[in-house]
């Protein structure tokens, strides 16, 4: 059950995370964590979910950080945001 809103969490494309719903976006916690690393290959920060990682970007396009971070996870794209970005057990 979402704090925020009081719906019930579904499922979301990505096996990761599950929202109340699509215009709450109230995240729960990721099954892995996902580090965000720079250029050189050391790693910034780690984060439990895309909200976090959205406020550490201070960009407040939620749906397009999910995105572009996704991107990098699943090995389309190398590199997000100026940042490589990997699951902990990657």
């Amino acid at each position: 059950m979402c704090e925020r809103c009081g719906k019930e969490f579904i499922s979301h494309k990505s096996k990761n995370q599950q929202f109340c719903s699509y215009s709450c976006k109230n995240t729960k916690t990721f099954d892995k964590k996902i580090l965000q690393i720079d250029l050189d290959g050391t790693i910034i920060n780690s984060f439990d979910n895309y909200t976090d990682i959205s406020k550490a970007l201070n960009n407040e396009n939620l749906d397009s950080v999910r995105k572009q971070i996704w991107a990098s996870l699943a090995g389309k794209k190398e590199i997000s945001y100026g940042f490589k970005w990997r699951y902990v057990d990657d």
